[in-house]
């Protein structure tokens, strides 16, 4: 029982270790909430981005509606009112001119229905998602345009529907156009799947450099260990190299001082004993 707690205590972490694993811990948790911080801000900034796609691609189809003789075109359209005498005709033209850019796809869906789609192949279907039309139809029930998300197995959508229709027209149309999040998102993906990697790689870098330094700075307590352990009654005359002048080095020389004391007393002691002896 006796021997029980000296054996745990040299069967725990040494300080070297400690040290090594503490450093590691806040360097790892720092390094996680820089990122994490760093990249929620950056998707949030995306997302905003992608919200003003949406709202621009929104506006051409207002202009087309309202008679722009050029959607796409960088200057000031000249706006004339546009002779749609129905709904659906409207909502065409409209499906047929706003072209989606890559990563994006447009839907016109009339009277509850998906009813036309652009011209040109684009990268996912809007109408293929399950139950996306008639929530796209719920959501502008109102009359005002929804702005939202939808997922679709592990694909994520971003998209605005604008309720369309012609004074005079008992149909009901609505215009819709989203943008793959997934694609808007790969290059900050992409960059944070690199920056984790030198994260790791920095993570490896400051273990290595701990060690050694750890290793330096408890150089003189180890010394101090193995000094204690060399010395015996018969032979006192092991000291702890001083080669530093911080607390460790301190704490060197006030050993020392110390063993010269205990040195100078079993030196008397010896001595006493030898007189009482010799008497």
């Amino acid at each position: 029982m006796g021997n029980g707690a000296p054996q745990s205590a040299r069967a725990g972490l040494s300080v070297r270790t400690r040290l090594l694993v503490g450093l590691l811990l806040i360097t790892a948790l720092g390094m996680s909430a820089a990122g994490a911080a760093t990249f929620l801000v950056q998707r949030q900034r995306a997302i905003t981005s992608i919200d003003t796609t949406l709202l621009s691609r929104i506006g051409e189809a207002r202009l087309v509606v309202l008679g722009a003789s050029n959607s796409r075109s960088t200057r000031a359209p000249t706006v004339t009112p546009q002779a749609f005498h129905s709904t659906s005709t409207a909502l065409e033209t409209v499906v047929s001119r706003v072209l989606p850019n890559s990563g994006e796809a447009t839907l016109g869906i009339l009277n509850g229905k998906a009813t036309f789609a652009p011209g040109i192949s684009t990268d996912f279907h809007l109408e293929s998602i399950p139950g996306f039309v008639s929530r796209a139809v719920t959501e502008t029930d109102g009359g005002q345009a929804s702005l939202g998300t939808v997922r679709s197995g592990t694909a994520s959508y971003r998209y605005l529907a604008a309720p369309l229709t012609v004074s005079g027209s008992a149909d009901r149309g609505v215009f819709v156009v989203a943008v793959d999040v997934d694609e808007q998102l790969a290059p900050l993906a992409a960059a944070f799947t690199t920056y984790w990697e030198v994260v790791g790689a920095a993570f490896v870098l400051v273990a290595g450099v701990a060690w050694f330094v750890a290793g330096r700075l408890l150089r003189p307590i180890r010394d101090l260990r193995l000094a204690a352990a060399r010395i015996t009654s018969n032979e006192r005359s092991e000291r702890i190299p001083v080669t530093r002048r911080d607390d460790l080095g301190q704490l060197a020389t006030t050993v020392n001082e110390m063993l010269d004391r205990l040195d100078g007393a079993m030196t008397g002691q010896r001595q006493l004993l030898d007189d009482v002896r010799h008497e």
